[in-house]
């Protein structure tokens, strides 16, 4: 256990568990097959380990993780996160910043995040509830559900990309966004009315307000819009 160091910190370390508290600088971990768990950084921290589990909280800076077939838990960080994983459950919560998530055979779970969310994922679910900044998603034969969204920021982009499962977005009614969904091969469910585009009903055009913040949703599955 590595505790109530004053400054920052730099750990080298394989195949038994790390455990940390309260580092008042920044921390960087270097592990092998090993676990990492912890809380309290007020600095940046990053995080290197494999085919174990990292469990992190209270970050105050940036939260990098770079974790083959490891499971990923993270909540509370204050200067944004960038993940990559694969084979293993993702589950990142109160994002303060930016967040990136590159993953392979991974199921995604993002609650609450105040800055622009990015994934990359395939083969397992993606679902996202509270999102404040611009949004991608690129999945390849994933289901995607996002809800909660609390803004379509000004200048931002809202995309989403999957395959061979069902897309469901849920949009406030309220919101001034210009919603273009196409499927090559499934159904399009939407609350809201909608128009085909050149005649086709697996290419709508839905507009809410002044339709000012653009949403594409393409996929070759369902899409499902449902409203808020």
């Amino acid at each position: 256990m590595l505790r109530s160091i004053r400054g920052d910190a730099e750990v080298r370390n394989s195949y038994k568990p790390f455990r940390f508290e309260e580092i008042g600088g920044a921390l960087a971990v270097r592990s092998e097959a090993a676990a990492v768990i912890g809380s309290g950084v007020e600095g940046n921290c990053s995080i290197t380990t494999s085919f174990n589990e990292i469990n992190v909280s209270g970050i105050g800076g940036r939260l990098e993780v770079q974790a083959p077939s490891t499971k990923v838990t993270a909540s509370d960080v204050g200067g944004g996160a960038v993940i990559r994983s694969s084979f293993n459950e993702i589950d990142v919560s109160d994002i303060k910043g930016p967040l990136e998530i590159d993953a392979e055979s991974s199921a995604i779970g993002v609650a609450r995040v105040s800055g622009d969310l990015r994934i990359s994922n395939s083969f397992r679910p993606v679902e996202v509830t509270g999102s404040m900044g611009s949004v991608r998603i690129e999945s390849q034969s994933s289901s995607v559900d996002i809800s909660e969204i609390d803004d379509f920021p000004s200048g931002g982009v809202f995309e989403i990309t999957s395959s061979f499962r069902p897309i469901t977005v849920v949009i406030p009614a309220d919101a001034a966004t210009t919603i273009t969904a196409k499927t090559s091969h499934g159904r399009i469910i939407s609350d809201f009315p909608s128009l085909p585009v050149d005649g086709d009903e697996r290419w709508i055009r839905i507009q809410l307000g002044n339709g000012a913040f653009p949403v594409r949703i393409n996929s070759n599955d369902d899409i499902i819009i449902r409203r808020k």
